[in-house]
């Protein structure tokens, strides 16, 4: 029987030749800094109240108005994304990747 799949032996990606816009080291700073319980809250109190953060479906209207209750919690959350790189499992990534642009 004749085989209808294709083994691909060669997988990659060549990025030889292309050109990369880089940031000032002074932006750099700015984005690699330890993001602040404060910072975090003025990230969320950007964000549309009836936006969702994840599948759970609490909108920031819920956590602006929670805000003292899960505040360690989130910050936990942000602070581990920023030293592991690593986002769990059903947390937004969009709301993660916000965080550095507003601050």
């Amino acid at each position: 029987m004749e085989s209808k799949f294709v083994v691909v032996l060669e997988v990659g990606l060549n990025l030889d030749g292309l050109q990369f816009k880089s940031i000032l080291v002074v932006e750099n700073d700015l984005l690699s800094r330890t993001f602040t319980a404060q910072k975090i809250l003025e990230v969320v109190s950007k964000c549309g109240s009836t936006k969702s953060s994840g599948p759970d479906r609490y909108t920031f209207h819920f956590i602006k108005n929670n805000w003292d209750v899960l505040e360690a919690d989130i910050v936990r959350a942000v602070s581990s994304f920023q030293s592991s790189g690593f986002i769990p499992l059903g947390y937004n990534a969009y709301v993660i990747m916000l965080v550095p642009w507003w601050l």
